[in-house]
């Protein structure tokens, strides 16, 4: 009766059930099941032999990407030769594709390649990690400003503060939004600017560009009021 009882119990677990099922089927074709465990345990190890070559494609990427960044002003050429050979290795919806790309994006930079730069910083935002955007967007707003495109550059760097307003890089865009504000008369706007620089940022450099900034757009303002009368 207890014998009874046990199988009956069995068959209600389904993990039970499915391990007496196994062990029976084991037992009836023991060397089909000693092949299914070889076959599993070579796929086992080859698995485990691409995941450590995948792991060491990504290791030796980043530090080609390291590497690039270290030397993207000094030798901006070798930074883009890195920065390809990573681009080569790893299709374009992958973070370290994305990281490459920016790097590049400040090699083109450097190189004076403006319009290179600001297709290659777009391609890096899209899949680029949460961590890196700030970087890039403030590229492609410099980018843009070195091209002449003032309102591009202006939607960029107000998209910066107003999305990274924290950010260790705030003050150059809040100084670049000003900077941009005063070469283009458009003192009161920036004046905004420059007194939240002042405030935030006092005894930085930051605070003295800004006093810098705003001294020689009053100059320039009352410059210009002389000559129109």
């Amino acid at each position: 009766m207890a014998k009874q009882w046990v199988k009956k119990e069995l068959r209600r677990d389904p993990l039970a059930s499915f391990v007496v099922a196994v062990y029976g089927a084991v037992n009836k074709n023991r060397s089909t099941a000693l092949s299914a465990a070889v076959v599993v345990v070579v796929c086992a190890v080859f698995g485990a032999i691409i995941l450590s070559a995948h792991r060491k494609n990504v290791n030796e990427a980043f530090a080609d990407i390291i590497r690039a960044q270290t030397v993207v002003y000094s030798r901006p050429d070798m930074a883009l030769s890195l920065c390809d050979k990573v681009l080569s290795a790893f299709n374009d919806s992958s973070n370290i594709n994305a990281l490459a790309l920016y790097v590049k994006g400040d090699a083109l930079f450097v190189k004076g390649d403006f319009d290179g730069a600001g297709k290659t910083y777009k391609s890096a935002l899209p899949h680029i990690q949460d961590e890196f955007k700030p970087n890039v967007l403030l590229g492609m707003a410099k980018n843009e400003e070195s091209l002449g495109d003032m309102e591009g550059a202006l939607q960029n760097y107000r998209e910066f503060i107003s999305s990274y307003d924290r950010h260790y890089l705030s003050p150059d865009a809040y100084l670049s939004v000003a900077r941009i504000l005063v070469k283009a008369g458009r003192i009161e706007e920036a004046a905004q600017y420059i007194e939240v620089i002042k405030g935030r940022f006092q005894n930085t450099k930051w605070a003295k560009y800004a006093e810098d900034l705003q001294g020689s757009g009053i100059s320039e303002r009352v410059s210009e009021s002389g000559n129109n009368r």
